[in-house]
């Protein structure tokens, strides 16, 4: 009879549980975790293996480019904890995370969550994952997500390419935290005579609860979701045609296209587009704005479900799963969101 450091070493090499090993039938249910990280929250999902929603938790953002790997697996950790408090036997966890392809972050994620649960069957992938398991052909697809921060990749034949997704610092391209920092931007120089008088002045000063130029130290100090909340005013003053927003969004857009149609020229056999994360879930006419901006033959899809679903599918794949019931899913998920 192996002890016990010799028995969780032999389930994690043979991945199965150390109940399996030793001939004992768990009572517990079989069960699913899966993540959605980005850089404004974490949403965490605990589903049994038919797909029933048992818990869910949200916690704050996970990007490890903006945490650090450290606070990123500590904040997983959280919420794993969490979850694994239900009595449920737990097959796999499958996180897909913004900035896990940078720096072999993934890689350092996964070594240390392998360290806090031997037994576990995990992996960390970039959350642009998460959309790709909509694809109709996932080798060659285009996904596309656009939060706090944006991205674009293309598959070809598999293999994955990105395109844009330097983080929130280095994008311009239709993401969150761009038109909430143009927001702030254009009420500064509206305030102060350098640029055009627009709205989203008073909108913005509104939200700050004061003068723009007033709250300028809350805006160093608070995190790029602070600044990502501003893109909202951006869109509403855009669609109410104030022509400051105008020009934000209209630029934001075509940056966006740029991105999505080199990525085509990529992987030419890539058609289909799936657009996700809440600006382009969310927001129809900046959907169709950037519908109407791609080339011809292209295919863009919302993805309407959740981005958790997505990993819930990718779950279980890596364990050899069928799919989760989407409806029974959502038939609890809608209920606790």
């Amino acid at each position: 009879m192996p002890d016990l450091l010799c028995l969780c070493k032999l389930a994690q090499i043979l991945q199965v549980s150390t109940d399996s090993l030793l001939g004992v039938t768990p009572s517990a249910e079989p069960a699913l975790i899966a993540v959605d990280a980005g850089g404004t929250k974490t949403e965490f999902v605990l589903i049994s293996h038919s797909g029933r929603l048992i818990k869910r938790l949200v916690l704050g953002g996970a990007n490890p480019n903006t945490c650090g790997i450290q606070q990123t697996c500590d904040l997983f950790r959280r919420g794993i904890d969490s979850l694994m408090q239900c009595e449920c036997q737990v097959m796999g966890l499958f996180i897909g995370g913004a900035g896990m392809i940078s720096s072999n972050n993934a890689v350092s994620v996964e070594a240390i969550l392998r360290d806090w649960y031997p037994n576990l069957r995990l992996r960390c992938m970039t959350d642009i994952y998460n959309v790709l398991a909509h694809a109709d052909t996932p080798d060659n697809a285009i996904a596309v997500i656009c939060g706090t921060g944006n991205v674009v990749f293309a598959t070809k034949d598999g293999k994955l390419h990105r395109f844009g997704g330097g983080g929130w610092r280095l994008e311009q391209a239709g993401s969150g935290y761009d038109l909430g920092r143009q927001a702030l931007l254009a009420a500064l120089e509206h305030r102060d005579g350098t640029g055009p008088a627009t709205t989203l002045t008073e909108s913005v000063e509104q939200k700050l609860g004061g003068r723009v130029w007033d709250n300028i130290q809350q805006i160093y100090r608070e995190d790029p979701s602070f600044i990502a909340s501003f893109a909202p005013l951006v869109i509403r003053a855009w669609q109410q045609q104030d022509p400051v927003a105008t020009e934000i969004v209209t630029a934001s857009i075509q940056r966006l296209a740029h991105l999505i149609n080199t990525a085509a020229d990529r992987a030419p056999k890539a058609k289909q587009v799936l657009l996700g994360g809440s600006l382009l879930t969310k927001c129809e006419p900046f959907r169709t704005k950037l519908a109407e901006m791609l080339k011809p033959g292209l295919c863009p899809q919302m993805v309407s479900k959740p981005a958790v679903w997505g990993a819930c599918l990718q779950c279980a794949r890596m364990i050899h799963l069928p799919a989760p019931n989407f409806e029974l899913f959502m038939e609890t998920y809608q209920e606790e969101v």
